[in-house]
């Protein structure tokens, strides 16, 4: 089993056993008064490009749809683990 531990866009942190290892920490800004820095949306800056040329070049996004239904199916176990405080196994 793993967990991870995102804090206010400041760290994540992966969790495997006893240990923990900071797998991505962002340049630090204030995402409050800044709520359209590049810090915050560089990394999804790739992803966005990617599907407008896409479009554009009438070809598959590099991430596509099942990619995403993964990343929202994550997110959803990240929601019931906080809400239950219990492990939740994926696939949902």
């Amino acid at each position: 089993d793993a967990m991870f531990d995102l804090e206010n866009f400041e760290f994540l942190d992966l969790g495997q056993g006893e240990s923990w290892e900071r797998i991505y920490e962002p340049e630090r800004f204030d995402y409050l008064k800044e709520p359209k820095s590049p810090i915050r949306l560089f990394p999804h800056a790739g992803v966005i490009q990617d599907f407008v040329d896409s479009i554009r070049e009438e070809r598959p996004p590099h991430v596509g749809g099942v990619e995403g239904r993964k990343a929202v199916e994550i997110c959803e176990a990240c929601l019931r683990s906080a809400q239950s405080g219990q492990v939740v196994s994926l696939p949902l």
